[in-house]
């Protein structure tokens, strides 16, 4: 656990704040939540774009919120970036549903598949969700129950997908990659983007099944 404190992840934290879109940082009431803050490193980070664009700290202090299961690494997390907006430590009843945009990195697992269904059921209607897990979305079509009901519940509202190497980033040893997720809730998605920063190909979809291991537009038997 302590591990999550000392993540060095910078560039792909920018690039899933590049994936939240251009209206939402020039908005001064859009509120951002992130229910695993680990080690601060995303609130810090969205702190950081929020002055860039040229709000003020009372303003941030107001929009910007942020949960985490362990006190000492709250702490922690708030004394290293003096953070300033509204941190708190809670068990896993996370609300989800006062927040125009939720951004994380949770913990792998089953955990994190959970938390990503729970912010999907739970947020606003028209909320961004933009997360960091594994990339799931490219396993096998339809194996698992858990990765095909989040296929169901996301169809029309994937914004975009950008996968690359999570082993380097977060000392894991996965045989697939990690991907920034990107749910716009309001739909209209029909095209999904799908960025590999590992060696800088993009790609686009029309349907979510037809992403596969390879991460290109080629069929491939399971």
């Amino acid at each position: 656990m302590l591990l999550r404190l000392k993540f060095k992840y910078d560039s792909i934290i920018e690039q899933l704040l590049d994936s939240i879109p251009e209206e939402i940082w020039r908005s001064d009431t859009t509120t951002f939540y992130d229910p695993s803050i680990g080690g601060g490193q995303i609130v810090k980070s969205i702190e950081d774009r929020l002055r860039k664009y040229s709000h003020s700290d009372d303003n941030i202090k107001n929009r910007v919120y942020g949960s985490e299961t362990n006190k000492l690494r709250l702490k922690y997390s708030i004394n290293k970036h003096k953070l300033i907006g509204n941190y708190n430590s809670c068990n896993s009843d996370f609300k989800f549903d006062g927040f125009d945009v939720i951004v994380s990195n949770p913990i792998r697992g089953t955990e994190s598949i959970v938390m990503l269904k729970n912010m999907i059921e739970n947020s606003k209607p028209d909320a961004i969700i933009s997360i960091i897990q594994q990339a799931w979305i490219l396993d096998k079509k339809n194996i698992r129950k858990a990765y095909s009901e989040l296929k169901n519940n996301i169809v029309g509202k994937i914004k975009s997908i950008k996968i690359f190497n999570g082993n380097y980033h977060f000392g894991t040893s996965s045989f697939l990659p990690s991907m920034i997720l990107t749910i716009d809730k309001k739909g209209n998605c029909n095209n999904i983007v799908l960025n590999n920063l590992m060696d800088n190909t993009i790609f686009n979809f029309t349907d979510i099944n037809n992403i596969n291991l390879f991460s290109d537009n080629k069929y491939y038997f399971d």
